[in-house]
C-alpha cells in the first residue's frame, strides 16, 4: 500500500478512512483468507534517523498491523524486509562478485513459529549474520586487489553489527509486548537490495566522528556499474509465497 496509509500525516482522516475502506474491501471480496501475510518494507537509511524517529515510525506501523489483524480477523505473519541494503558501506565490495544463484539466496533469519522475538533475539540474530560474514572475509580479501575495496570488505561485518541497535529499537516498537494489545507476529527479518542507488552509509566513521566531536563526513555516491537484485528472489518464491495459508 502507499506510504501515506502507514504515516497518515498529510490528511489523517482521509488517509485513515481510505486505509480502513481498503481493508473492508479485501475482507468483502476475498473472505476469511483476505491475505496470506504482510511484507513490511523499510529502507535501511530510515535506521539512521535516531531512536525517537525510529520508535515513532515503528509505532505507526504497529497500529496499521493491529488494524489489519482486527479488521480481517486473522493473525498474519509479518515479514520485515530491510531494503536498500546496498547503502550499508561495503555491501557492493563484499557481495558484488556473487553469482546469480548466490544473489538469489535469502539473507536474514526466519524465526520459529512459536518464537517470542524481542530485542535480545534481534541482537543475537544480527550477531550470527555478522559472524557468517566474518567467516567469508579471508577468501573475499584474497580475491580483491583494490586496497579501498579490501578495506570496505574488512569493515563490512562491523557495519552490519552497527545496525543491530536501531533494528532492535524498530522491532521493539513494532512487535514488543503490550498490556493493551496483542503484538503482531514477526515471522522473519531480511535484508535485500533491488536497485543500487544513493550514497552508502558509513555508520562506523559517523560514530567515530561523533565521539571526537567532529562534523559528519559527507558520503559521496559510489559508482554503479549495473543494477542487480540481491537476496530477493528466493525470499519471495521459496519462502514467503510457500507459506501462504500460515495465518491463523
Amino acid at each position: 500500500t502507499a506510504g501515506r496509509y502507514v504515516q497518515q500525516e498529510s490528511q489523517p482522516d482521509v488517509d485513515a478512512a481510505e486505509w480502513l475502506g481498503f481493508l473492508d474491501l479485501l475482507k468483502k471480496h476475498r473472505g476469511r483468507r483476505a491475505l496470506n501475510g504482510v511484507i513490511v518494507a523499510l529502507s535501511i537509511d530510515a535506521l539512521s534517523e535516531g531512536d525517537e524517529a525510529i520508535k515513532a515510525h515503528g509505532r505507526k506501523i504497529r497500529r496499521r498491523l493491529a488494524e489489519l489483524n482486527d479488521r480481517l480477523e486473522i493473525r498474519l505473519p509479518v515479514y520485515l524486509m530491510l531494503t536498500k541494503a546496498d547503502l550499508i558501506k561495503g555491501f557492493e565490495a563484499f557481495f558484488g562478485g556473487l553469482s546469480t544463484a548466490s544473489r538469489e539466496q535469502v539473507w536474514g533469519t526466519t524465526f520459529a513459529l512459536d518464537a517470542r522475538v524481542d530485542a535480545k533475539t534481534i541482537e543475537r540474530e544480527i550477531a550470527t549474520l555478522a559472524t557468517q560474514l566474518e567467516r567469508r572475509l579471508v577468501p573475499r580479501l584474497e580475491d580483491e586487489d583494490k586496497l579501498a575495496a579490501r578495506a570496505e570488505i574488512f569493515r563490512f561485518p562491523a557495519q552490519l553489527t552497527s545496525l543491530s541497535e536501531p533494528i532492535q529499537v524498530l522491532v521493539e516498537a513494532m512487535f514488543g509486548e503490550s498490556r493493551y494489545e496483542e503484538a503482531a507476529w514477526l515471522r522473519g527479518l531480511y535484508l535485500t537490495s533491488a536497485t543500487q542507488e544513493g550514497a552508502p552509509i558509513d555508520r562506523l566513521t559517523a560514530a567515530l566522528s561523533s565521539s571526537f566531536g567532529l562534523p559528519p563526513r559527507r558520503a559521496m555516491p559510489a559508482p554503479r556499474v549495473e543494477k542487480r537484485s540481491f537476496f530477493l528472489k528466493n525470499l519471495l518464491t521459496e519462502l514467503i509465497f510457500r507459506e501462504a495459508g500460515l495465518g491463523t
